[in-house]
């Protein structure tokens, strides 16, 4: 872990699987004082994704082990299944969720922290999540489908769990380009 958030190279490098520090369990940002700190790390991140093709990111990633995650849902995307209803970043400090039902759904997911690679996951698909907002200010939203499944990956993140760790079928992950190409994952898409 990052111990002087000042002392990152920048653009911070993303930890990739393997790393130790993204199987620790992040700490919550004592709030309201550490606002500031939170707003340094959203910095750092958002360096982080520049210019890459992301839909979230955890502190984690970059080696802060702090519970802070970034993510939007676009209206589409080339290897996700979404529901056509773009969501705009958001800031989460101290998220966490909960289902509001058992339902669950197998889809496809990625992750920065696991380059080149892609899996199928079983998620939640309705849950209630809440978070404290830049202005400190506390919210609790409903989320399905894709953007479910975006704030319990990144929230995994904050728990130590990369998505590979969720998988149930070994023959559901492999790299990107050959999943993409597979009768499994284009049939997955009608």
């Amino acid at each position: 872990m990052y111990t002087e958030i000042d002392n990152i190279d920048l653009p911070p490098r993303l930890l990739r699987l393997g790393d130790p520090n993204l199987y620790e369990i992040s700490t919550p940002l004592k709030l309201p004082d550490e606002l500031p700190l939170a707003q340094k790390i959203l910095k750092l991140m958002e360096l982080a994704v520049k210019n890459i093709d992301a839909v979230g990111i955890a502190a984690p990633q970059i080696g802060i082990l702090k519970r802070i995650i970034m993510f939007e849902v676009p209206a589409q995307h080339p290897r996700y299944k979404i529901d056509n209803a773009a969501i705009p970043m958001h800031v989460l400090i101290n998220p966490k969720y909960k289902p509001i039902s058992d339902d669950q759904n197998l889809e496809w997911e990625a992750c920065l922290s696991v380059p080149g690679m892609m899996g199928q996951v079983p998620r939640f698909t309705h849950i209630e999540y809440e978070y404290t907002d830049l202005l400190g200010k506390h919210h609790v939203l409903h989320a399905s489908n894709f953007h479910a499944r975006v704030v319990q990956h990144e929230l995994d993140h904050l728990d130590g769990i990369l998505y590979p760790l969720r998988i149930q079928n070994r023959q559901t992950v492999g790299f990107r380009e050959e999943i993409m190409e597979s009768e499994l994952f284009l049939e997955s898409r009608k």
